[in-house]
């Protein structure tokens, strides 16, 4: 690679990071640690560059074959060899193959990107490990104090009521009480070591949607572009969220979904909903995901979705209630623990998240109570009317179409949707970075989202809770200037599938054409 590129990325990437820190420093007080902790950023990010600069030689590398296990000396040895391919049975390849060293061979293991994707994993280790240490406001008063309150009670803790967290969560929060691991490993480290298998699920959505046909290098540098998303970061090691549980068991719904749709398979569909029922029974903000699923029954004249799949969601929220049921609390409090939650949020109408209710707060400081049931009526009519639109102009539905509707539809519900927070779009701020590895013009749009909600998660961080400020202004239009941009993708598909539709003369039927 031209060392002048090389040095000029490098030079826009630090730049970028140190940018950035000058952001938050705008409204909060700068510190020789923030400095410390942006300037590591910095050049860890850099050496990465680097480090992924010399896989330019091994980007062609084929996968194992799923029949082959090579042994652990095999892995360990063609690791660190300096030879850029060899062949784990030196008897499944000719003397001429031997010699050309193809990477177009199968059974071939590259063993420098095998290298640099166990250097990942330990820089990502490392990188959460440094904030473990912080506690945010919602450790202290809701993690740390429970944490107190539930443990040596053994089981009777589980007829404790722990307000704003769901059944699953709370179950299995309470039983990791009563054991000797620190509440810092519970909150933290668990949800943080999810964090890799978030990762490489991404890393399967990316392989289904290119066919396998990925170089080696890309499934490498989307991996450590996932694992380092500030985001997800910041969400379990620093805040001590667990976001990244929720949204794995997403991620295998839409992988598992992908995959039918790509086979025009039937099945699968069951699979899929107890996925999103186990994300549902974690976080309530799945709801955001639902609507997509209803997209797919919709335009598949396969119907690899069908309604009555559904149950699954309630069915397995049902079973993570039996163990409280069990301890004696009362079913209609269970289920409607996520409604409670809705009416104790905060009554701002968007809470740290610049959106469609930053605009109203232009021209009111109290928007009036009716503005929230608007909100919820205009996200409505958006949905339906995008999905018709889709629906009637016989769009094809694909791989990479599934995963640009799921990232529109999340980022307009968490902008129009009233009593949002600032990681209600936590799964599309996820997707959007795959996307960026897909198409290169989602690129800007993922970086700008990034961006954006990094503040946001900054600035909650520091504890400081303005709003209001011209940078919510700017926040909430580039995330509106996002979403138009997206649409406007989604659209163009629509109506090149219609025109293509038109000129084979096909008529239009439901879920596709004829």
């Amino acid at each position: 690679m031209n060392k002048r590129f090389q040095i000029a990325r490098i030079a826009v990437y630090v730049t970028t990071v140190l940018l950035v820190t000058v952001v938050i420093a705008y409204q909060t007080t700068i510190t020789p640690s923030m400095i410390a902790i942006s300037l590591s950023v910095a050049i860890i990010g850099a050496v990465l560059l680097l480090l992924f600069d010399k896989l330019e030689d091994c980007e062609s590398a084929v996968s194992l074959d799923a029949r082959i296990k090579p042994d652990l000396k095999t892995l360990i040895v063609t690791t660190f060899r300096k030879k850029p391919y060899v062949s784990i049975y030196e008897g499944d390849l000719t003397e001429s193959e031997k010699t050309k060293n193809s990477p177009a061979q199968p059974f071939m293991l590259a063993p420098r990107p095998l290298f640099f994707m166990v250097l990942v994993n330990l820089l990502g280790t490392i990188v959460r490990v440094v904030f473990l240490p912080f506690q945010s406001s919602d450790f202290i008063s809701q993690q740390l104090y429970w944490h107190g309150q539930l443990a040596g009670k053994g089981l009777d803790a589980l007829s404790m009521s722990i307000p704003d967290f769901s059944p699953l969560y709370s179950t299995v929060f309470a039983l990791l009480c009563q054991t000797n691991l620190s509440v810092q490993f519970i909150t933290k480290i668990i949800p943080a070591t999810v964090d890799f298998v978030l990762a490489m699920t991404a890393l399967l959505i990316f392989h289904e949607v290119t066919d396998g046909q990925s170089t080696l290098r890309d499934r490498v540098i989307l991996y450590g572009a996932v694992l380092f998303n500030p985001l997800l970061i910041l969400n379990a090691s620093c805040w001590g969220q667990f976001d990244s549980i929720h949204t794995t068991f997403i991620f295998l719904c839409i992988y598992v979904l992908i995959r039918c749709i790509k086979h025009r398979a039937k099945y699968g569909g069951d699979l899929a909903m107890i996925f999103l029922g186990l994300a549902y029974s974690l976080k309530y903000q799945t709801i955001c995901i639902l609507p997509i699923t209803l997209f797919i029954w919709l335009v598949q004249k396969e119907k690899i979705l069908k309604i009555s799949q559904k149950i699954w969601i309630p069915a397995i929220y049902f079973l993570t209630c039996v163990p409280l049921i069990i301890k004696g609390h009362p079913l209609n409090e269970l289920v409607g623990v996520y409604i409670d939650q809705a009416k104790n949020v905060n009554t701002a109408l968007t809470t740290r998240y610049p959106n469609f209710y930053t605009f109203v707060g232009l021209f009111t400081k109290e928007p009036p109570a009716y503005m929230a049931m608007v909100g919820m009526i205009l996200t409505g009519v958006l949905l339906v009317s995008f999905y018709l639109y889709l629906f009637f102009k016989r769009i094809k539905l694909d791989s990479l179409l599934l995963l640009k509707i799921a990232v529109l539809v999340i980022l307009s519900m968490a902008f129009f949707l009233p009593f949002m927070h600032e990681r209600y779009a936590f799964v599309g701020e996820m997707i959007i970075v795959i996307l960026a590895f897909l198409d290169k013009n989602y690129f800007v749009y993922s970086a700008t989202t990034i961006i954006v909600t990094l503040f946001e998660y900054v600035r909650f961080l520091l504890y400081s809770n303005e709003t209001g400020s011209p940078l919510d202004i700017l926040f909430a239009l580039l995330r509106l200037t996002v979403i138009v941009l997206i649409a406007q993708d989604v659209i163009k598909k629509a109506n090149d599938d219609y025109k293509k539709a038109v000129l084979r003369g096909g008529r239009r039927v439901y879920g596709g054409t004829k």
